[in-house]
């Protein structure tokens, strides 16, 4: 997962569309974490 997000993030264009999707995988993972 990080090195997909990293290698995206490379493409400026990308970055824009990755974070909010970033942002919902980790709430995600807190909940299920939890």
């Amino acid at each position: 997962m990080l090195a997909a997000i990293s290698h995206l993030s490379k493409n400026k264009s990308k970055v824009i569309y990755l974070t909010p999707l970033r942002a919902l995988a980790s709430e995600k993972f807190e909940e299920f974490k939890n």
